[in-house]
């Protein structure tokens, strides 16, 4: 199974640049592995900043979600 991004309704991917994201948007990242743990990361840091959060609450989120998908790992063994 890869760890590819699954986005649904209207994804970031599929947006113009500069576009701005609205609370409907649902992106899941399947979380197998350690490394889905920085994709998810990443991609969710990436979707706060287009959501306009401020710096300092993008690391809160960035580790949030850091923290979420180790959880799954070690407790549940994979998610998304």
């Amino acid at each position: 199974m890869s760890s590819e991004l699954q986005t649904f309704g209207a994804g970031a991917e599929q947006r113009p640049a500069g576009e701005r994201l609205s609370l409907k948007d649902e992106t899941r990242i399947p979380i197998l592995k350690d490394q889905d743990i920085v994709a998810a990361r990443q991609k969710g840091r990436i979707l706060a900043q287009r959501l306009g959060f401020s710096n300092s609450n993008l690391t809160l989120i960035a580790t949030a979600i850091s923290e979420l998908a180790r959880n799954i790992l070690l407790y549940a063994k994979t998610g998304r």
